[in-house]
């Protein structure tokens, strides 16, 4: 996928209703949103493939637009946020971020190791264009024992993918995840119950009411409407 590419004028975007998380203020969130980020409509992300099944969606947040140069001033706010609180809060000093390696979290992944202001590594996951990330490094070192992570995406519904899968490929590797950033994140409570679990620092600008079901609970088939895989809204 290329994410110079523009995005679709079948489905055009919208600025959502949100709740501001972090200290970017809600007139700069407005901003950002005002660029194709954020689409309302039927999608499937990510795709099912093979026995993996995709969720259902009424909207989706395409990060993909972070990666794009004319909103690089969005990506960078947005890095500088979570980097600065990286820096500022009570996260110990980080050896590394581990992030998968799709377009739009690489570029935001990227700025924070660039804002964090001391040398950090930066590790990134195997990610395929139906939107599904898996375990193997496919850039940068593997951690070492011992060392501290911070594992980053740019949104979660429920938290498993900065709460459980990313800090479980850290520890594969003996080291250690001291922290979690996202951009967005959902309003299922999944987040809290994994901060809950684990007592590790969580930061998140803002969050999104999104709806992110299996099929068969979807509301929105039951009502007889087809769900669109999400690489609809890109050409």
């Amino acid at each position: 996928m290329n994410p110079d590419k523009l995005r679709s004028e079948s489905v055009p975007h919208a600025i959502p209703e949100f709740v501001p998380r972090g200290n970017i203020s809600p007139e700069r969130l407005r901003e950002i949103f005002r660029a194709p980020l954020y689409f309302e409509g039927h999608f499937e992300y990510p795709i099912s493939h093979g026995d993996k099944k995709g969720l259902h969606r009424d909207a989706i947040l395409l990060p993909e637009t972070f990666a794009e140069v004319r909103y690089r001033e969005h990506a960078v706010r947005v890095a500088r946020d979570i980097a600065q609180w990286l820096c500022e809060g009570s996260v110990p000093q980080l050896d590394g971020i581990l992030a998968p390696h799709q377009p739009g979290v690489r570029e935001l992944a990227e700025l924070i190791a660039i804002e964090y202001g001391r040398s950090i590594e930066l590790s990134l996951l195997d990610w395929k264009d139906e939107g599904w990330f898996g375990d193997e490094l496919v850039y940068g070192v593997e951690p070492l024992p011992g060392s501290q992570w911070a594992v980053f995406n740019a949104i979660t519904h429920e938290g498993s993918c900065v709460g459980m899968k990313l800090p479980g490929i850290i520890e594969r590797y003996h080291a250690e995840t001291v922290a979690a950033a996202t951009f967005a994140t959902g309003k299922k409570g999944g987040v809290e119950r994994i901060r809950r679990e684990t007592s590790r620092p969580y930061y998140s600008a803002v969050e999104l009411d999104i709806m992110a079901v299996l099929e068969e609970e979807c509301g929105i088939c039951q009502e007889g409407n087809e769900a669109k895989p999400w690489t609809t809204i890109v050409v």
